[in-house]
């Protein structure tokens, strides 16, 4: 069997070091993204309600849900 090398050795555990290094800060950076993608989907979907909800009032008017009732009552009988 043959003695490992201790220059090779360092230089094995300095690659090592500087892969997980990188690695940590990728995670970082993927951590972060992710967070970003998440605030601007709600953002999105808050924007998207709101416009929604506003087109619905300038065709319909405000609606309750006592007006809903009153339209289901007429429209029944």
């Amino acid at each position: 069997m043959s003695a490992i090398d201790p220059r090779t050795m360092a230089s094995n555990a300095k690659r090592v070091k500087a892969i997980e290094e990188e690695n940590a800060k990728l995670k970082k950076l993927l951590a972060e993204l992710m967070l970003d993608v998440s605030t601007l989907r709600e953002m999105l979907r808050k924007t998207s309600e709101a416009q929604f909800e506003e087109r619905a009032m300038s065709v319909t008017g405000p609606r309750t849900m006592a007006s809903a009732t009153n339209w289901a009552i007429t429209e029944n009988s």
